[in-house]
């Protein structure tokens, strides 16, 4: 078998799907990659143990039979993006600790409807995009 972290989203889907692996091993080979290349300073906040609770759950939907089409697949949030309850600066020290109380919604209702994937970890912003400062950056 492939290494679980060189999988393509439709390869993990399938893997997932014919039960090869579960959600749970397949979000722990990407937490222990991460953390192995943790030296490039890829990330601004790593919630390995959230995406863990995820996987669980995700293990739990697709042994029912009710996985949606990314269920269990693991996968980094821009900082850009709100999520609730998680630290999100968009790259920013000026947003400091801002924890927002609710989802970025890109348009829906209800934004977990957009996907049931996995957050792992926050990818930086590049500041340079949005021409603040970068004296105001945030690096992962």
């Amino acid at each position: 078998m492939t290494e679980l972290t060189h999988l393509t989203i439709a390869e993990a889907r399938d893997g997932l799907k014919a039960k090869t692996f579960s959600a749970t091993e397949l979000t722990q080979a990407h937490v222990d990659a991460i953390e192995k290349a943790r030296a490039l300073n890829a990330y601004v906040l790593e919630t390995p143990e959230k995406a863990l609770a995820m996987a669980k759950t995700s293990d739990e939907r697709i042994a029912k039979g009710e996985a949606r089409d990314l269920e269990g697949i693991p996968l980094g949030i821009k900082d850009l993006f709100c999520t609730e309850g998680v630290v999100s600066t968009a790259g920013s020290k000026i947003l400091g600790n801002f924890t927002p109380p609710y989802e970025s919604t890109g348009g829906l209702e209800d934004p977990r409807q957009l996907h049931p994937a996995l957050r792992i970890h926050r990818h930086p912003e590049p500041l340079e995009r949005r021409r603040r400062d970068a004296r105001q950056a945030q690096h992962g």
